[in-house]
């Protein structure tokens, strides 16, 4: 038996949301000292706009496709997406349907709970 390190602890995470606790024991730092991101193919704007909805699940809910930009400008298919506060799921849904791995992180347990179940009924685990 072979103790797993902490690299295939957090990827055998990834695709959930977890409560804050759980997220420390996994965490490394990602870019090595003095490495940036790239800079984006597309750019997009300082503005966007979308249609207010209601907020129904969370305060500052946003519809997933308007997080599709971001996404889609600051990560690459397969890269992986961590909301640290994750509220009602909405970044995490942009991050699935761009084919993103994706980590939320959310410490109020009704929110954790809403976008548990909200990820789960429009986007089943891959097995």
């Amino acid at each position: 038996y072979r103790k797993q390190t902490r690299r295939e602890k957090f990827l055998e995470e990834m695709d959930r949301v977890m409560p804050w606790a759980e997220l420390e024991s996994l965490i490394e730092p990602h870019y090595p000292k003095g490495e940036n991101p790239q800079v984006p193919q597309a750019t997009i704007g300082d503005v966007i706009d979308w249609t207010y909805s209601g907020n129904k699940l969370h305060p500052t809910q946003k519809p997933p496709p308007v997080l599709l930009p971001l996404i889609e400008a600051f990560s690459k298919r397969g890269d992986l997406v961590l909301d640290p506060f994750t509220g009602s799921g909405s970044s995490l849904l942009a991050a699935k349907m761009l084919q993103r791995n994706w980590l939320g992180v959310e410490l109020d347990a009704k929110y954790h709970a809403i976008a548990t179940e909200r990820l789960a009924a429009q986007l089943p685990r891959a097995a």
